[in-house]
């Protein structure tokens, strides 16, 4: 089995993450290439058996360049396995929604996902933030773990094992989970605030010249 795992990092921790799932589906299947998502060509997954793809959250999805990397992928890559991983400095909310759902339209079998803190340099909060110091030594060993689930996960859905192939989760799920989605809370509020003239929501203020 060949496999592959794409990363996008800002500081380098989504990096470490990625190294440490690269590490654990090596420890498995004796191989596994990491690369930055710069270097790698949608063609490329074709080349592969199993791929992983992550990067940080931004406003509760993924970044640009994953989203357009993955609708970039040729329709000859449905079918291959593939799983989604990501980092954040405060909650994920619908992000693996929104990374694994492009995958899953591609027809991608995709055999898990998962998310970690890291450090994070929000505008407008003031350092050190929460989560400053991760990924840690759990998370490392955590992620080795999560590497070493998804080959032997390919494995065995190779092998016939289909029920171990998770389901989606829905946004309802997904919030009971990770907690309220940013930008989903952010539009009910639009949607409940007064309504300046024209319509527009009205974030109060002196009116407009």
């Amino acid at each position: 089995m060949k496999s592959l795992v794409i990363y996008y990092s800002q500081y380098g921790s989504t990096q470490k993450i990625a190294e440490a799932i690269s590490r654990g589906i090596h420890q498995k299947t004796g191989q596994c290439d990491l690369r930055h998502i710069r270097d790698v060509a949608p063609e490329d997954w074709l080349a592969y058996d199993l791929v992983g793809i992550g990067s940080p959250i931004w406003s509760s999805c993924p970044t640009t360049n994953l989203i357009y990397h993955v609708k970039a992928l040729p329709e000859s890559v449905a079918g291959k396995h593939a799983f989604f991983f990501c980092t954040h400095g405060t909650t994920p909310g619908r992000c693996v929604i929104r990374g694994v759902q492009p995958m899953l339209d591609k027809g991608l079998v995709v055999l898990g996902w998962k998310d970690w803190y890291c450090a994070a340099c929000l505008p407008a909060h003031p350092k050190p933030w929460f989560t400053d110091g991760h990924p840690d030594d759990i998370d490392i060993r955590e992620a080795e773990a999560f590497g070493f689930a998804m080959a032997t996960h390919s494995i065995l859905v190779h092998e016939g094992d289909t029920g171990i192939i998770p389901k989606l989760h829905t946004p309802e799920e997904s919030d009971a989970i990770y907690g309220v989605d940013m930008q989903s809370g952010m539009m009910e509020m639009m949607k409940n605030m007064p309504k300046a003239p024209g319509g527009a929501p009205d974030f109060g203020g002196p009116p407009a010249p």
